[in-house]
């Protein structure tokens, strides 16, 4: 027998014996859970955790609209506001539009108002509603400030949009019946004297038929305005809606009241909108005659004669 054959089978015969060996011991399986544990944590799936403080794509664009907001940045703050709403985001998100809209809307409205721009006011309403139609508050409002300055045929439109809505239907349908009654309602040609110093024209109204007051003729006022004390003594609540107006010590919330009637000689307006203002005025003035009243007539003032001189249109 050759070295090769006698080397072969000595292997063998170890391969046998180890064999046996092992066949005979308790060898404990090692097990997957035996092994010492990694993180499963995919780094590229971060934990619940870092998802929540992560700033999601609205999150990021309400800061980006606040840093607009924030530096007076209107008009682009506006349209920030506008790509927000077309984001698909849950119940929670939507509160919180509404409540940045909100804010938007009484900040830059006052803004306009405290350098007398009213026209900008109505045509920022305008765009909201027509942008926004989902949020009927903003077609009430546009519709109040047009009924407030005067302009009632141009609020039918936006009121009679929300003329049926749960919330603010009931408040549209009132705003149109006193639309319809005022154009319904004759205006009579009229002659008023003025009194005043120089470059004050001073002219006498009656609230309801019964209370007289004397106010400044203010073609700059958009809305009428009577001092808070007199508009109670006419028996009128204070617990009304309040706007923003512009006065000597800057911009000012007072309430608005509706009163019945105000006329001006034959000359009179159902359910004018008049602002009640803490008035401080010389002499026996306790107000000043705005727009909302004059625009519904041709109107001028005769300087020479002292006439405030009022026609049909």
């Amino acid at each position: 027998m050759s070295i090769r054959q006698l080397l072969v089978g000595a292997i063998f015969l170890f391969g046998m014996v180890v064999g046996w060996y092992l066949r005979d011991q308790q060898v404990e399986p090692i097990l997957a859970t035996d092994l010492p544990r990694k993180s499963q944590q995919d780094p590229t799936n971060p934990s619940p955790k870092m998802v929540s403080e992560r700033p999601s794509e609205f999150q990021r664009s309400l800061q980006q609209f606040r840093r607009l907001l924030d530096s007076e940045r209107y008009e682009q703050a506006f349209e920030s506001l506008l790509d927000i709403s077309y984001f698909p985001v849950g119940p929670v998100e939507q509160d919180e539009f509404h409540r940045q809209l909100a804010e938007f809307v009484d900040t830059y409205t006052r803004a306009l108002i405290a350098i007398n721009h009213f026209e900008e006011v109505d045509a920022f309403y305008e765009r909201l509603t027509l942008s926004l139609p989902q949020y009927a508050e903003y077609q009430l409002q546009l519709g109040k400030l047009r009924v407030q300055m005067g302009n009632g045929d141009t609020a039918l439109s936006p009121l009679a949009q929300i003329s049926n809505h749960e919330l603010y239907g009931a408040e549209a349908r009132q705003l149109i019946n006193q639309i319809e009654q005022n154009v319904a309602a004759d205006i009579f040609f009229e002659r008023l004297p003025l009194s005043g110093g120089e470059g004050q024209f001073i002219v006498e109204a009656m609230i309801d038929g019964h209370y007289r007051v004397k106010l400044l003729v203010d073609t700059g006022a958009a809305m009428t305005a009577i001092d808070a004390g007199v508009l109670q003594m006419a028996g009128y609540s204070l617990d009304a809606e309040r706007q923003y107006f512009v006065t000597a010590n800057g911009v000012v919330s007072a309430p608005v009241v509706t009163v019945g009637t105000m006329s001006l000689g034959l000359a009179e307006l159902s359910q004018l909108s008049v602002g009640a203002l803490p008035l401080s005025m010389p002499g026996d003035v306790v107000g000043l005659l705005g727009m909302n009243f004059l625009r519904h007539y041709e109107f001028r003032i005769d300087q020479d004669n002292r006439l405030l001189i009022l026609d049909k249109r």
